[in-house]
This record gives structure tokens, C-alpha cells and sequence, in this order.
């Protein structure tokens, strides 16, 4: 009973190659991280993630997912200082599911900042876990801690002002430039002078 057991695990395995074998893969942040930017302004250089295999060679064709990494993906804790509003995040500018080119590298589409200074990370991670390359299944869990697929964003407050974002109140500006103003305190003064003279 054992041995048939034994032989019709073996026949499903050999039927379904993704069971049969998977393979280790690492996502890593190469470009594009850390960024400061003002509020409401674009990126300058994208975010760039490169997916490998423990060999070094890259994964071809593999699907990956930028995502900002708000305070709202997670629950509160009892007692926390509330989620920021989601306005106060960046946001891609079209779908943020991008497939690795020849070399394992994923470009992501331009990325807008929010309204509200401060700093957050920006994940890229599998967007299908049952996607199969080359006939294996993949598996990213880290052998140990790393944050190597995060991109790091802080936003400022400085910049040119964007349209519908806050923005610092203009200084105030004098209503007659310099040179006009020291001519027309010569004019009262020579004014001045000349009533004098004939009183």
C-alpha cells in the first residue's frame, strides 16, 4: 500500500513540473533610490529592481509590482498616531506591473510625489506568485533580513509650487520698486526745502 502510495506522488510530481522544481530568486533596488524631491513633483530617475537567481543570472520575463508602502497598508495599533491621508504619498503614473528585460532589470513608470513632507518606501515584489520561468516555480523569501527591494523617497517642502498642492504663503512686495522710492523722497524733499525758501 506504502509502495503505491510512494510511485502516485512521483507520477504527480513528474506531471506537473512547477511542483516538481522551484528556484530561489533575490529583487533588488539598482537604481533610482534614495530620492529627495519636492511635494507634488516628479521623480527624476525611475526606480529600477533587477531579479536574479542565486547563480547571478537574471530572471527573464518575470512580473513585478511597484508599490508605495503607506501607513494604511497595515492595521493601526491601539494607541498609534493616525495613517497620513493617502494624498500625502506618491503615485505611479500608469500600471506600476512591469516584466524584467534581458538583463532581470523592471523599470518602473514615473512616480509623482505627494502633498505632505516626509519619508516612506516604495516596494517591488511579485506581482503573480504562481507565475512559473524556465518550468519553475519561485520563491523570494529572503535567506536573511534585507530591505535591498525598497526604494527610500523623502519629500520636501521646497520647490515650485504645484497646483493643488500647499504651497508657502509669497513674501510680500514692496508696491514702489527702490529707485522710485528714493526719487520721490528727493522730490518731498526738494519741495520741502524750496516752501521754505520762499516763505
Amino acid at each position: 500500500m506504502s509502495r503505491k502510495l510512494f510511485f502516485s506522488f512521483v507520477l504527480l510530481a513528474l506531471s506537473c513540473p512547477a511542483l516538481a522544481s522551484s528556484a530561489h530568486v533575490t529583487i533588488n533596488a539598482v537604481g533610482g533610490t534614495p530620492q529627495t524631491i519636492p511635494i507634488g513633483q516628479q521623480l527624476p530617475q525611475p526606480f529600477i529592481a533587477q531579479v536574479t537567481f542565486d547563480d547571478g543570472s537574471p530572471v527573464i520575463g518575470l512580473d513585478l509590482a511597484f508599490s508605495v508602502n503607506s501607513c494604511s497598508s497595515v492595521p493601526e495599533l491601539p494607541g498609534a498616531s493616525p495613517c497620513p491621508a493617502l494624498s500625502a504619498y506618491g503615485h505611479f503614473l500608469g500600471e506600476a506591473v512591469v516584466t524584467t528585460d534581458l538583463s532581470g532589470a523592471a523599470i518602473a513608470p514615473p512616480f509623482v510625489a505627494g502633498n505632505a513632507a516626509g519619508t516612506y518606501s516604495v516596494f517591488a515584489t511579485r506581482a503573480d506568485w504562481s507565475q512559473v520561468i524556465n518550468g519553475q516555480t519561485l520563491t523570494d523569501i529572503p535567506t536573511s533580513p534585507s530591505a535591498s527591494n525598497l526604494f527610500q523617497i523623502t519629500q520636501t517642502m521646497t520647490g515650485a509650487p504645484t497646483p493643488g498642492f500647499p504651497t508657502a504663503a509669497p513674501a510680500p512686495t514692496p508696491t514702489l520698486p527702490p529707485v522710485a522710492m528714493l526719487m520721490l523722497i528727493g522730490l518731498l524733499g526738494a519741495a520741502v526745502y524750496f516752501r521754505q525758501k520762499r516763505a
